[in-house]
């Protein structure tokens, strides 16, 4: 029996090493192919993006227009509103102007009828040499003559009278007077004075001349009267009390107003305007008079 000796076929360890590194070359070389197919689809990316792009450039250059267009008609748009509101100024403007101006003609026309009224209340003009101008005009700081007061014209009723005492100007006095009771309130054009009567009474009689009375109606109510009374006042006698000057005058009144519904109304009065009493003012029949100062009736109320 022949018995043989077999040996293990092993490589030597060079070359065991040597195919490990050309295994190891082989994988990276597949990983580079790997990266680089992976580049080469990112490539491929970026130029469909910018084809993509290229093929958007024209709509976004004409969306850029369009933005642009937009912008410019705002613009102008904006432009006519703020050239639209100067010129709405300007007319706002004008129209002030012109109120101003109407205003002023007012002011005039209303300072003309005034002087026109009050030379129609003092008569027709008469010369210098005539007797009548030389007569001495009646003293402002004196009562009224109560005998010859003259058509008067109604006015309202007062309500209340404050009035600042001759004798203690610290001390005020006040008049007051209910609605049922009725203080009549008219004014004399012919010495000037506003009296406040109370128990009087309306009788039937000729009535003399009132043209002046009337000329007062028709400025305190804007219209003409259409009737005239004659008042019979309380027999008074013995003289004027001075009590002091007159600060407020409250009255109701239907001026302004259709006849008959009353308004109540306050005054206050300027400086000098003197009030006198006769008989007892409060209980009655008396009667106060105001007088002085630039007391006086227009189309407006009150003066004074």
């Amino acid at each position: 029996m022949v018995q043989g000796l077999t040996s293990s076929a092993k490589p030597p360890r060079s070359t065991a090493v040597l195919g490990a590194l050309c295994v190891g070359c082989a994988l990276d070389a597949l990983a580079l192919d790997a990266l680089a197919l992976d580049a080469l689809d990112a490539l491929a990316l970026d130029a469909l993006a910018l084809d993509a792009l290229d093929a958007l450039a024209p709509a976004l250059d004409a969306v850029a227009l369009a933005l642009d267009a937009l912008v410019e008609l705002r613009l102008d748009a904006l432009v006519e509103l703020r050239l639209d509101a100067l010129d709405a100024l300007d007319a706002v403007a004008l129209a002030l102007d012109a109120l101003d101006a109407l205003d002023a003609v007012a002011l005039a026309l209303d300072a003309l009828v005034e002087l026109r009224l009050d030379a129609l209340d003092a008569g027709p003009w008469r010369p210098r040499s005539s007797r009548a101008c030389r007569r001495p005009r009646p003293s402002m700081t004196s009562p009224p003559r109560y005998s010859s007061l003259g058509a008067c014209a109604e006015l309202g009723a007062a309500l209340e009278l404050s009035i600042r005492s001759a004798t203690d100007p610290k001390k005020i006095l006040r008049y007051e007077w209910p609605k049922s009771r009725r203080a009549l309130l008219l004014w004399a054009p012919k010495s000037a004075s506003l009296l406040i009567v109370i128990g009087s009474r309306r009788t039937s009689g000729p009535v003399g001349r009132v043209e002046a009375a009337a000329k007062v109606r028709s400025r305190w109510t804007g219209k003409s009267p259409d009737s005239a009374f004659v008042l019979d006042l309380p027999d008074l006698p013995g003289r004027w009390r001075p009590l002091g000057f007159a600060l407020r005058t409250d009255y109701a009144s239907d001026k302004w107003n259709v006849r008959g519904v009353l308004t109540e109304f306050t005054h206050d009065h300027g400086p000098s305007v003197l009030v006198w009493e006769r008989g007892d003012a409060v209980a009655g029949p008396g009667v106060l008079a105001l007088r002085g100062g630039t007391l006086r009736v227009t189309q407006r109320g009150i003066e004074g």
